[in-house]
């Protein structure tokens, strides 16, 4: 049986995740998928938080945690931008590239001679 390797955060990350959470118009649920995350996971930092307060988070965390939080922003960002660019390409098809339809099945000589009747 392997057992399970746990992340650890370091506590300016898990701060950061609660000063986040507590904004105006954020929710858990978002800020947990954007810093990868779980909900149980930031409820356990808020509750250790309310007891301890600054206290808190005392421990040596790695710094590779907000690397990777930053990176998996930067990817959810790329990927949202390549599912618009995507949608933007299959909506133009058959209305920009009209014209370039229209020549299918021509022979090359007509494409050459500049004839497209």
């Amino acid at each position: 049986m392997t057992k399970k390797k746990y992340r650890r955060y370091s506590p300016e990350f898990k701060r950061h995740a609660l000063k986040r959470a507590s904004e105006d118009g954020v929710t858990d649920k978002g800020v947990c998928d954007e810093l990868g995350i779980s909900a149980r996971q930031l409820r356990r930092w808020r509750d250790q938080y309310r007891l301890l307060g600054n206290e808190a988070f005392p421990g040596q965390g790695k710094n590779r945690d907000e690397e990777m939080a930053e990176l998996k922003r930067k990817l959810a960002k790329a990927e949202q931008e390549r599912d618009f660019l995507k949608d933007a390409v299959v909506d133009s098809i058959g209305q920009c590239n009209s014209c370039f339809h229209s020549l299918i099945g021509r022979p090359k000589f007509q494409y050459l001679s500049g004839s497209f009747v």
